[in-house]
């Protein structure tokens, strides 16, 4: 049996988001996906400044290497990060384990190229702007990426602070019009879908979008659903 390793607690309702989502997509195998969690002890104050203030996300380097090679001991056999903002530490945790690390931002621009998106609308923390995560990968494609106002994007930024830090937001799909308002102005500026580019965002209603979690997902479940290689030794 294959085994999908998850770094989760970055933050909770998206790594509650990912496992459900594991299981809704489970067309593959003749059983329930066989998962090993491990939820980060973030301090809420790191949480916080990080995504309202801008400060580094370096502090997480090493929580996300260490969960990682406890999961690979585990028995994981890939290793998935349901964050987005947390993608640009991919290749660190790479070089500590001999697992796969699967790349949520990869795998929602390769979608889009297949699908020959031009132009894209991006929902994101400021870091994961700042850090030009889509916008590198997005490039390497030829998609053109519209991004929100400085102002627009405190509110973005607030949004997902709340969503992380409120625990009654696990399983909410409200949606508020000012995070709507903003998804419509992206699209009335040639944005042919929006990136929900943070996994603590909701759906947006009657908005196309591609959502990067559905994607870990399918992509997860297409991984441990081939057979695994057998090693000879002579």
């Amino acid at each position: 049996m294959h085994t999908i390793g998850i770094i989760g607690g970055v933050g909770p309702s998206a790594s509650a988001q990912f496992y459900l989502s594991l299981q809704q997509h489970n067309n593959r195998l003749a059983h329930r996906p066989h998962i090993l969690l491990d939820s980060l002890p973030v301090p809420y104050s790191l949480e916080a400044t990080a995504l309202t203030k801008g400060a580094k996300l370096d502090p997480y380097r090493s929580l996300l290497i260490e969960s990682a090679k406890q999961l690979a001991q585990g028995g994981a056999d890939l290793i998935t990060l349901p964050c987005n903002t947390l993608t640009c530490f991919v290749a660190d945790i790479q070089s500590q384990v001999s697992i796969p690390v699967l790349n949520i931002i990869e795998l929602a621009v390769n979608s889009l190229a297949r699908n020959k998106i031009k132009k894209v609308g991006l929902l994101a923390t400021s870091q994961t702007i700042k850090q030009s995560l889509y916008l590198n990968t997005l490039n390497e494609h030829g998609i053109a990426l519209e991004l929100p106002t400085a102002f627009e994007q405190r509110q973005i930024d607030q949004f997902i602070l709340s969503q992380v830090s409120n625990a009654h937001a696990l399983g909410s799909e409200y949606t508020p019009n000012r995070l709507l308002g903003i998804a419509e102005r992206l699209i009335s500026r040639g944005a042919e879908l929006i990136i929900l580019g943070c996994t603590d965002l909701p759906p947006l209603a009657k908005i196309p979008t591609i959502d990067p979690i559905t994607l870990l997902a399918q992509e997860s479940l297409r991984l441990i659903s081939q057979p695994k290689k057998t090693t000879f030794h002579l």
